[in-house]
């Protein structure tokens, strides 16, 4: 986690923050996803909708669609990942490979949940989202 924030100060991590991992020795991966800008200028929903249901513009619900899809087409495509337990030192990854980490549970973690949900991917609920 500190090789891929290394130099990036636009990521809001302090430079001084460290991360420790527990299993440092096991094959990893971390995707930083980038914020989704607001639109410019949005059309009110029509007046039937409900008002507690966030637009499909909306950056929430736009950046959440992304990382399910995501995680969908790897599982959907079959990606092998490392393990040294495996024969041939690799495995097809699993819905449970994956862990999505957010700062607080905003309306983007909601989103995240629902998103998985409508991509069938199966998810641990709102105090473990494990996909």
């Amino acid at each position: 986690m500190d090789t891929c924030l290394s130099g990036a100060e636009e990521s809001g991590f302090a430079p001084d923050q460290s991360h420790i991992a527990f299993f440092d020795t096991l094959p990893g991966r971390v995707d930083l996803w980038p914020p989704v800008a607001k639109p410019e200028s949005a059309e009110p929903p029509p007046w039937h909708h409900p008002v507690d249901i966030p637009a499909e513009t909306d950056p929430a619900v736009i950046l959440a669609r992304h990382i399910a899809d995501h995680i969908r087409a790897l599982l959907d495509a079959r990606t092998a990942i490392p393990d040294r337990d495996a024969e041939g030192g690799a495995r097809l990854m699993r819905a449970g490979d994956v862990l999505i980490l957010v700062r607080s549970r905003s309306r983007l973690f909601h989103e995240i949940i629902r998103a998985c949900k409508s991509a069938d991917l199966p998810v641990a609920g709102a105090d473990r989202l494990k996909v």
